[in-house]
């Protein structure tokens, strides 16, 4: 049998056996717990991103259901959704609550005295071949069914459970750094929004380099702050089919960040797009409590579920940008979409909105200083991936 690439050894230095081929059944076992419907104990979701959390904070609310015949999971056990759109399975432990409940779609197991749980669950998450083996063994045309009887029948190769345990360890420490990489990030980006709060309340203020004070900042409704080209152009045309395409997704949540795009050629894009300059802010009017703007500062297309803003003379992009991304304006936004059933603010609703737009010198001091902010965010975002990186190559080598 084949060997891993990178193996560790036994603490007096001696080898660890050979890995063994195996199948899941021989390190799972079903937990079949149910509920009836007077159950109090919290209902649990097992989430691709996010691992187990609340149902009602996944969700934002509370969900009604019928729980009856839900399945228990203790702390410590494992579930996954037996359902995928794609072919992608994501497996999660327990670790929020000493017993919650899962639907009956999340079946719930633990491990064997041969396996370490942490071992399995990045075995199960990680490892190329066996995350192929998982995708190939589920069953369905359309909607993806993996069933607890078949994926115990996968084969794998598994090492001894000491061995397990030195893996486990070792890259559990990883993920420690990773979190606390992630938790830097986080914590900046929660500064940053504080600073924009006292920034634009007017709680702080600028002053001038001979220590003046700069004018009151003006009141300007949404309109009279940015103007919006609103022709679409056919992106299958030069020169548009070579232009750079921004559509929501493209666009980093709550942090203005322009994630990597395509052509509208690449994209095989047909229907009409907006087109916007290197000066515009592109706003994504499609669910606006996701916070997505960015200032992509080249000439591209953009999806018309988008707005491209260009703002008025003596406006910085900067600033329009920092207040469409400011708590104030998305709780404004949210509000006004919430009365339709797809979430999605019109020019009208958004002409309602007063920006405050301080002078230009101003505004220049405000975006250097904030950039900074950015500049540090941008600096941990590129270690945290430097981690993830490492890990992944590590998982290549560490398994067979």
């Amino acid at each position: 049998m084949a060997e891993p690439k990178v193996r560790f050894r036994r603490d007096d230095g001696g080898n660890f056996p050979a890995w063994e081929q195996g199948r899941f059944g021989d390190l799972i076992e079903v937990y079949d717990e149910k509920v009836t419907s007077d159950c109090t104990l919290p209902v649990l979701t097992s989430s691709k991103t996010d691992g187990i959390q609340y149902q009602s904070d996944h969700f934002g609310r509370e969900q009604l259901h019928d729980i009856t015949g839900y399945n228990v999971i203790p702390r410590g056990y494992c579930t996954y959704r037996n359902r995928s759109d794609g072919t992608d399975f994501t497996f999660n432990i327990n670790n929020l609550c000493d017993r919650g409940i899962v639907s009956k779609f999340y079946p719930v197991f633990h491990t064997t005295a041969r396996c370490n749980l942490f071992f399995l669950m990045t075995l199960m998450n990680n490892e190329p071949k066996t995350v192929r083996k998982i995708a190939t063994t589920a069953k369905g045309t359309g909607q993806k069914v993996l069933s607890f009887l078949d994926l115990q029948k996968i084969e794998i190769n598994i090492p001894s459970l000491e061995e397990q345990q030195k893996i486990a360890d070792f890259l559990s420490s990883v993920d420690e750094v990773i979190t606390a990489s992630e938790e830097e990030v986080a914590n900046l980006e929660t500064q940053k929004k504080a600073v924009m709060k006292k920034i634009f309340s007017q709680e702080v203020r600028f002053k001038r380099d001979d220590g003046s004070d700069f004018p009151d900042w003006e009141k300007m409704l949404f309109w009279d702050a940015v103007s919006l080209n609103s022709a679409l152009v056919d992106p299958k045309e030069e020169p548009f089919c070579n232009m750079l395409h921004v559509g929501a997704a493209n666009i980093e949540k709550n942090t203005g960040v322009l994630l990597r795009c395509s052509t509208a050629a690449e994209e095989g894009i047909t229907s009409g797009k907006y087109l916007f300059d290197e000066k515009c802010v592109v706003y994504s009017k499609i669910r606006p409590e996701l916070s997505k703007a960015t200032i992509p500062g080249f000439v591209g297309l953009c999806s018309a579920d988008a707005y491209p803003l260009k703002p008025r003379e003596g406006i910085l992009p900067t600033i329009i940008l920092l207040q469409l991304l400011s708590d104030k304006f998305v709780k404004f936004a949210t509000s006004t979409s919430a009365r339709t059933k797809m979430p999605k603010i019109n020019q009208e609703e958004l002409g309602e909105y007063m920006f405050v737009i301080p002078c230009l010198d101003e505004q220049r001091l405000i975006a250097d200083f904030l950039s900074d902010f950015d500049e540090a965010i941008a600096a941990a975002k590129k270690e945290l991936e430097l981690w993830k990186e490492l890990k992944k190559g590590l998982l290549q080598q560490m398994f067979i």
